[in-house]
């Protein structure tokens, strides 16, 4: 799409909602407090080096995440228990950009609202929003973008004051909520509610302030006042923040005493981006198998004297990552700028040409005053991981700052003199990936894992997030999965587990390739799916059917020709023998494993996946477009459905760009370093 049209289609959406807002004020009871707010965009987060650049070029909060943090993180120092993390809940779906904070008794309110329908949906599409969020909903309102049309002024939306939160089946959660406190706004913000219970402060301005606080501890020679009030200076210096957060992140205890290193970790995973950004695995970036990737870890000692001996922990959630490689850099004498630094060939360290393990140490020496030494890991993003309770991360911990600090591994109790300060008193940090195959689908977890529906079929993880459920009452209903690549001769066998009811027609397979893109009745492998309500597992040999040659390049499964009638796909996998296609949850590529178990110990257990006669719960409700009152129907959630419309097909146009234009990367490839040159023998 033409920026010009993407920016008509802002504005004329941005008009429609500020119509639908002002009706519903002018018709309905007022809010309890506070300026009337709108739901959260839908958008994809991107990476930008300062808010306004975030405000700019993207439609989402979650581009300034990193620095969000740092202000719950400061807020919580002056005002312990105004923001903290909400746990979370089976039955709660959090969107993409949520920051699922809230001031301590409304957390407890909110967790036993959540426990009253245990089998129920509850789909959260904001809570705390920092004065720098609410600034990009403002500046995207006043500029008519991203189809926000209505946002209070930073400062003054009830959603800063860690009270309130939006939730898209408010019909469903009213009374459970109103139960435990929270009040709802009516009409005018139907999604809306605030917490007015027992022990309810309204935080107004600790946001403010702890962004002041935050810009002047990384800015002494450009200060502003410390009020807590936002207005123009306080504005300026949000838009000029780094997105990714400031250097020196909160500061709860003060200066570190005199003398004193104070070491701060900071992890970022440098080249994943979110391909699949639905339910489970919002937020969290996507590899495919085989992939190699890059984390930076990296300690900066923000104290006033050197730190003779700095040792970290790195560890990689295997079997779903597999270190590869690192590089030690430091930017001492030139901050910003990266040269690699003797511990990288250390002796003392793992050596290099071989992958030093799933979990190692390395001996980072001296860290001086100001200091920056950067660990970039190269990881592959080694086996298909989705249906974990968690998903597979790089963990990053400072093991030892000289006879000041020691941390034995990741989530350890440390013991700490109190010069170290980051996080806390506990240096560490974390990193999640979901990998992904493009020769299985298993849909666990509740992750649809980039099919679409066509036809007017809808597509939906059921209940139990173990099956993906079609429904059609149209002709031509499909499910299409995402752009894949693998080669047809060498995985000829397609095998699914599926159970259908109703429908007309024969099921079928069709597929795409590199010499032959487009879809038609050349390229189709025939599937008996009976409509009879039982499962069935289906295993068909390819290499027979025309056309599977080259490489394939998009698969669509059609359950039948038309409706009424629904289906629900277990897993659909390609294989290069009848009895792996393509391998089981658990199971390694090829090995076709069904619920394999994941290592003991590992946090991120808890893979399943279903026997062969097992049959998966029924499917219960759900929406494959989780925004603000997609789930339903009604006058009041029209505003959130034109922008899942309108804005839901941009961000996976975006997307499938995106990978066309990474398909190269998907390759195994030797490690690199950050400025492009191969990782080898050369650099030990």
């Amino acid at each position: 799409m033409r920026p010009t049209a993407r920016r008509s289609i802002d504005r004329r959406t941005g008009a429609v909602q500020a119509l639908v807002a002002a009706l519903a004020l002018s018709g309905c009871g007022g809010a309890p407090g506070g300026e009337p707010d709108g739901p959260e965009p839908v958008g994809e987060a991107i990476q930008a080096e300062t808010v306004a650049e975030a405000v700019q070029n993207g439609c989402s909060t979650a581009s300034v995440k990193a620095l969000a943090q740092q202000v719950v993180e400061q807020a919580d120092c002056a005002t312990p228990g105004a923001y903290v993390a909400v746990p979370a809940q089976p039955n709660v779906d959090f969107g993409a950009a949520v920051f699922a904070y809230l001031e301590q008794p409304a957390r407890d309110a909110f967790v036993a609202a959540a426990k009253k329908h245990p089998g129920t949906t509850m789909t959260v599409n904001s809570m705390l929003r920092t004065v720098v969020q609410q600034y990009m909903l403002y500046r995207w309102y006043q500029n008519q973008q991203c189809g926000i049309g209505l946002a209070a002024k930073p400062g003054n939306s009830n959603h800063e004051t860690g009270l309130a939160l939006d939730v898209s089946e408010h019909g469903t959660w009213q009374a459970a909520l109103e139960a435990e406190g929270f009040q709802w706004y009516g009409g005018a913000d139907p999604v809306h509610f605030d917490y007015a219970g027992p022990d309810a402060v309204v935080h107004k301005g600790t946001d403010v302030l702890a962004f002041q606080q935050l810009w002047n501890s990384n800015n002494p020679g450009d200060p502003i006042d410390e009020d807590g009030v936002y207005g123009p200076q306080t504005q300026a210096r949000i838009e000029k923040s780094p997105a990714g957060g400031f250097a020196k992140g909160a500061n709860c205890g003060g200066p570190p005493p005199a003398g004193a290193p104070d070491v701060w970790p900071s992890l970022s995973l440098l080249d994943a981006k979110d391909f699949f950004g639905d339910h489970g695995s919002k937020g969290v970036p996507d590899a495919f198998e085989g992939e190699v990737h890059h984390a930076a870890l990296s300690v900066l000692n923000q104290g006033d004297s050197a730190a003779k001996v700095v040792n970290v922990g790195v560890s990689v959630g295997s079997p779903w990552i597999a270190s590869i490689d690192y590089l030690v850099e430091s930017d001492w004498q030139h901050p910003g700028t990266f040269t690699e630094n003797d511990a990288s060939s250390s002796p003392d360290n793992p050596p290099h040409g071989t992958p030093p393990g799933s979990s190692f140490t390395l001996k980072l020496g001296q860290l001086s005053p100001g200091e920056t030494k950067r660990v970039t890991l190269t990881f592959s993003a080694a086996q298909y991981s989705i249906g974990l309770s968690a998903a597979p991360e790089v963990r990053f911990w400072v093991a030892d700052v000289d006879d000041r600090y020691h941390q034995a591994g990741f989530g350890d109790a440390p013991t700490n003199d109190g010069s170290q300060t980051s996080g806390g008193g506990v240096l560490e940090a974390r990193g999640a990936l979901d990998v992904y195959s493009h020769t299985r689908w298993e849909w666990d977890g509740g992750v649809l894992e980039g099919f679409t529906a066509e036809g007017g079929a809808t597509l939906t993880p059921d209940a139990q997030g173990k099956v993906l459920v079609l429904d059609a009452d149209a002709p031509g209903p499909a499910a299409i999965g995402p752009d894949t690549s693998f080669p047809a001769a060498a995985r000829p066998f397609v095998s699914l587990r599926a159970r259908r009811s109703g429908g007309t027609g024969a099921s079928r397979l069709d597929f795409a390739t590199d010499a032959s893109p487009t879809m038609g009745e050349d390229k189709v492998i025939p599937l008996d799916v009976p409509a009879d309500g039982q499962f069935h597992e289906l295993v068909v040999d390819a290499s027979a059917v025309a056309g599977w040659t080259g490489t394939i390049t998009k698969l669509r499964f059609r359950p039948f020709d038309s409706g009424p009638g629904k289906v629900e796909l277990d897993y659909l996998r390609v294989g290069d023998d009848a009895t792996s296609g393509g391998g089981g949850a658990g199971g390694a590529p090829g090995e076709g494993g069904e619920g394999g178990a994941a290592p003991e110990g590992d946090p991120s257990s808890g893979l399943s996946g279903h026997g062969a006669d097992e049959a998966p719960a029924d499917p219960g409700g759900g929406c494959g477009c989780a925004l603000p009152g997609s789930r339903q129907a009604s006058s009041s959630s029209l505003v959130a459905v034109l922008t899942c419309l309108l804005f839901g097909v941009g961000v996976r146009r975006r997307a499938s760009s995106a990978r066309r234009a990474d398909a190269g990367a998907r390759r195994p490839r030797s490690p690199r370093r950050p400025d492009g040159r191969t990782l080898d023998a050369c650099d030990d």
